[in-house]
Order: C-alpha cells, then sequence, then structure tokens
C-alpha cells in the first residue's frame, strides 16, 4: 500500500493517516475446503508433477 504524503507533514500527521488504513480482507480457506474433487492422490499428482522435466 502507498501513501502519499508531504515534506512538511509532521510525525503526528503521518501517523494519522496511517491509523486510517483500512485492513486487508482476509482469504477465509475453509469455504473452499473440499471442492475440488481429485482423480488420483495428490501426492501422487505432486510427485509426477516434480519429476515431469527429467
Amino acid at each position: 500500500m502507498v501513501i502519499k504524503t508531504k515534506k512538511e507533514n509532521t510525525g503526528k500527521e503521518l501517523d494519522k493517516k496511517i491509523r486510517q488504513i483500512k485492513p486487508a480482507k482476509v482469504f477465509k480457506s475453509s469455504e473452499h475446503y473440499g471442492k475440488v474433487k481429485w482423480e488420483e492422490d495428490p501426492v501422487v499428482y505432486q510427485k509426477s508433477k516434480r519429476y515431469e522435466w527429467d
């Protein structure tokens, strides 16, 4: 995130601007858990992709 300020701003003004920043939305992975249906074991798939370049 970028905060635009002027050189004339004091420390108190900068602190005020920083406090006005709203936190980013949190990604809730629990909403998506179990949505993808794998046709094979995930570990076997991962190993096959790792050794694909050999």
